[in-house]
This record gives structure tokens, sequence and C-alpha cells, in this order.
């Protein structure tokens, strides 16, 4: 997300609502900050120099979003709405910047706040809210990763979706990632840590990303008796426009799908396709 500005967000909740569809739809807000003058906890967003969004402004936008979402439905088609940030701490990926317990908390605080905004709307029969966090080991340490979902999970009711990478794991069993990241820590961040609906990203048409999460699946599966639910892929075919190196939704799609179904431990039907867009 490039803004924050509830107008806008209005406009592209109301025209997801016109789609008659239902949609897990993900805002990603950039990288966790944390404003030292106001005290606030927030992101960074996409936009020129990466300006400060507060909790507040962030609350704001996606309760604008989940309003024109409502206004504008047009059948009975419902709306998962993540709200989302990243494991990103700036240039030095050694370095824990804002990836912190805390923050994770704030966020947590945050979605609640969504959660009981829907409630009180009566639209929690077609809208529900998730947070987000797009965590990938080549961004920073697994430990830091950890102490950020453990602090979400602590402190809110609603799942939480990763919709990150597994950079350098293997698609095998056994083996590190990037950053010294493992297999279990993998799992433990996109659904080993508390309720959470993960939607990886398997962008790359070689079949790796799907063979990394189905086996960071089956690990889980094979440790601790509980394979991972997956929501779905996510895909970078609009953002990206990359050609044949990049999948589209659809075959993003049948990758994973491929892979888990082709072992039982894993097998499954994820609802939701989902490909990233700079729509502002």
């Amino acid at each position: 997300m490039a803004t924050a500005d509830p107008t806008t967000l209005y406009d592209e909740g109301c025209t997801q609502g016109k789609e008659d569809a239902n949609a897990l739809v993900v805002l990603d807000f950039g990288m966790p900050a944390y404003d030292a003058t106001s005290g606030q906890y927030g992101s960074h967003t996409f936009a020129a120099n990466n300006p400060f969004a507060s909790i507040a402004a962030i609350t704001s936008a996606a309760q604008s979003y989940l309003g024109g979402f409502s206004a504008c439905r047009v059948g009975s088609e419902a709306l998962a709405l993540a709200v989302g940030t990243s494991n990103y701490p700036g240039s030095d990926n050694q370095a824990q910047g804002t990836v912190t317990s805390q923050h994770g908390a704030a966020w947590a605080g945050m979605i609640d706040t969504l959660v009981t905004y829907v409630e009180n709307q009566g639209a929690a029969a077609y809208e529900t809210v998730y947070g987000a966090d797009d965590i990938e080991p080549g961004w920073g340490l697994a430990q830091y990763a950890r102490n950020w979902v453990d602090g979400y999970h602590q402190n809110a009711t609603a799942s939480l979706v990763d919709y990150g990478s597994a950079d350098n794991c293997p698609t095998g069993q056994g083996g590190s990632c990037a950053n010294g990241w493992t297999q279990d820590d993998e799992y433990y961040v996109a659904f080993g840590s508390g309720p959470s609906a993960p939607m990886p990203e398997i962008y790359d048409t070689g079949g790796i990303m799907a063979a990394q999460w189905y086996n960071i699946s089956l690990y889980g599966y094979l440790k601790y008796g509980k394979a991972i639910r997956f929501s779905g892929p996510m895909t970078q075919y609009a953002a990206c426009a990359c050609g044949n190196g990049t999948n589209s939704p659809q075959r993003g799609y049948e990758e994973l799908y491929a892979d888990l179904n082709a072992d039982s431990r894993t097998a499954q039907t994820p609802p939701y396709i989902t490909d990233i867009t700079w729509e502002n």
C-alpha cells in the first residue's frame, strides 16, 4: 500500500464488493516501524520515501475498505481482509529493527479493533479480519520473526496470514534455509505458533517454491502431527509482469495443489488464489 487514505481505501473496498466473488484480500502496509516522536507503532508504506503510517491511520484505512465492501456488495460474497506488515528490518538483515514482540502485540490490538468494528457493523456474517505478515528468511533472523508472531498470537483473537517465502529452504526433509532459518522456523511462524491461514509465495515457474512449502508442511506433520492448512498461494503476476518466469495465479495454485495432494499426509484443497498488484 502506498497510502492509508480512507477515501482511497473505501473506493477499493467498494470495487471488490462489486466483484460478486468470495475473496481473501491482503492490504500490505510495508515494513514495521515505530515513531519515537509520537510514541506510535505502525509501518513504512510503499509511497516515495516510505512515509510512516501509524496503527491508528492503518485502522481507519482498513475500516474504510471494509465499509466500502459492505456498501457495494451486490450478492452473497464474503471478504476475508488480511492487514499486513513484514519482517523486513531495513537494509541490514542481521538487525532486528522493529520486528519485535511489542510491534506484533500492537498489530494484534489493531486487528482485534477491526474484528470488533465488523461485529458492530453487523457484517460478521460476510466479513472476516486477519492479521498478516510477509515473512521472508532473507530479510532477517528467525528469532526476530518468531518474536513478532509470538507477540501477535499472545494478544490476538484473529488468525495470522503469513504471505511470505521460504528462501533457500530445501525441497526435501532436512537442511537449512537462508539466514540460518530451518524448516522448523518456517513451520512455526507460518502455522505452528497459533491460529493461522498461511498464503505462501509461489511465483517461480520452476516449481521450487511449491516443493519447499510442501516439505515444510510435511515436516510439521512428521514432527508435530499436523500438516499446514494453506489458504492458497500468493503470486506476483500482475505486479511483476515478468513473463514466462513468473506463475500466473492459476499456475501457482496448480503447483501448490499438485505437490500437497501427491501425499495423503498433506492433501487439501486451499480455498483462495491471490495475486499481488500495485493499485495504489
